[in-house]
């Protein structure tokens, strides 16, 4: 008697929640229209074993059986995956598809709720991207060039007395920009304050989003297990938290004390306080991502072209006799030379297209307001929204071929890689310049080659520079009299 009471109560719990649930969905979706097509999930954890690392290959795949929209459902937490460029721009330049998921890693853990590229859509946000675009405007960077110029040239004379640490260097050498711009401060050393703690911060943040951590999002308390993948998360958050608040407190704080003493430098910072315009809450978490994302992201696009420039030498040749052709070899490049440079400007969009420092841009999915209907299919509330657009868009998308942009052939994938809608990042102009100066000043001067040794071989691994995994390089002034141009500085 008490087993058949105890399984009638068991069934009527089961209805219940089955009712409740067809109730929500029918309230919440009256046209009673499908959720889009997607992989069959398997029971209570849905499809979270589907979805491996690299995961925007595996939904590159997925295109080619589900279509253009692909539903997911992980633990709970539904997510869509937009397959091309269309239904990119068709979904993600509304204003319903312009709030972010809640992580706890990212915004309890480590507190970093509040950066531009991870605070919830509202009026906070904007005032970020309005302080941002009006500090990174195409014309307001003009005032950063002399500064951009004469760094350059200091990290040219590191290629001649230390190629060996040319990427560390180039580390330095975009801390140095971004932080000058940011806040007026000099930059001396890799070990410099400045660039570790952006380091940390970055490297804390990829943890903590990558696909194989998203339970601890979902299901916090599995932080708190001693010993676990989630302790030792929760760890790295703690320490993460710290460096960060350093990172978006001190730099802020030291431009302020500054004005005050009246010996401030120009900078964004000085401009913004200035200004009177903002909260000094909103001017500091928002220089703050200027800092945290300018230091690492041009960074990434530079270490991917000069890749490249290894891989095919016959793309740096093309590159190099524009260069001649345009600037000649008694002068480097300077930021007036890039109308007259276009093959340099297709190698960047290039770059941009074959290796993106974030994967088919999905670093940070978007999270839908309300619910949408779209193509005949019903994308609910809250669903998580991640743009896959690397090979679709596309022919043969791993070949790194920069003339499929000349003549302004392609799709520029600065209209993608930089983010969609009201979340485009505001510093792609900034970024675009940034590149532009070094690379061209690079190939101006040095030859890049594989090293004539036994690690030439990890120079075939892809997985290399998405993972921005060190590489080694053989580069030598392309000439004595490029060695001197250098050395003149």
């Amino acid at each position: 008697m008490v087993n058949a009471i105890f399984a009638l109560g068991c069934a009527t719990l089961v209805l219940v929640v089955v009712l409740l649930h067809w109730r929500e969905r029918r309230l919440s979706n009256p046209r009673n229209l499908p959720l889009p097509p997607g992989p069959k999930p398997e029971p209570i954890i849905g499809n979270v074993r589907q979805i491996p690392e690299e995961s925007w290959l595996k939904f590159t795949e997925w295109k080619d059986v589900y279509g253009d929209i692909v539903y997911l459902n992980t633990l709970g937490t539904r997510i869509v995956i937009l397959n091309s460029y269309k239904t990119c721009t068709d979904l993600l330049e509304k204003a319903i598809y312009s709030d972010r998921p809640r992580f706890y890693t990212m915004d309890t853990l480590m507190n970093l709720g509040q950066i531009t590229s991870l605070a919830p859509y509202g009026p906070a946000l904007r005032q970020h991207q309005e302080l941002l675009r009006s500090a990174l405007h195409q014309k307001a960077i003009e005032q950063y060039q002399p500064m951009q110029i004469d760094r350059v040239k200091w990290y040219l004379s590191t290629l001649v007395m230390e190629p060996d640490n040319f990427l560390s260097n180039l580390h330095l050498l975009m801390g140095r920009i971004v932080v000058h711009a940011a806040y007026g401060a000099e930059v001396q050393s890799v070990e410099d304050t400045y660039i570790t703690w952006s380091k940390a911060v970055i490297e804390g943040v990829t943890i903590g989003m990558e696909p194989s951590n998203m339970i601890y999002n979902i299901f916090p308390f599995f932080l708190h297990i001693p010993g676990t993948r989630g302790g030792k998360l929760k760890i790295l958050g703690a320490e993460v938290r710290k460096i960060a608040d350093k990172m978006f407190n001190i730099p802020f704080d030291a431009v302020k004390a500054s004005m005050d003493a009246g010996a401030a430098s120009p900078s964004v910072v000085a401009t913004v306080l200035k200004s009177g315009k903002y909260a000094e809450e909103v001017a500091k978490w928002a220089t703050g991502t200027l800092y945290l994302a300018g230091t690492n992201t041009t960074y990434g696009t530079v270490i991917a072209a000069l890749f490249a420039m290894i891989k095919y030498p016959d793309v740096q040749r093309k590159a190099q006799a524009e260069i001649d052709r345009v600037v000649g070899e008694g002068r480097l490049p300077t930021f007036a030379d890039r109308p007259a440079l276009p093959y340099i400007d297709c190698l960047i969009k290039e770059t941009l297209r074959w290796r993106p420092l974030i994967p088919a841009c999905l670093g940070v999915p978007r999270s839908l307001l309300e619910d949408d209907y779209y193509e005949g299919y019903w994308i609910p509330k809250g669903t998580m929204v991640m743009p896959n657009v690397w090979s679709t868009l596309y022919e043969d998308p791993e070949r790194f071929w920069p003339e499929r942009f000349e003549g302004g052939k392609g799709l520029d994938p600065r209209l993608w890689a930089f983010g969609f809608g009201r979340r485009i990042c505001p510093g792609l102009y900034f970024s675009n310049a940034m590149a532009f100066i070094i690379l061209a000043s690079i190939l101006a001067t040095f030859n890049l080659s594989k090293p004539i040794d036994d690690d030439a071989v990890s120079l075939e691994t892809d997985a290399l520079i998405r993972s921005l995994d060190p590489f080694k390089c053989t580069i030598k002034p392309r000439s004595a009299s490029a060695a001197a141009l250098v050395e003149s500085r």
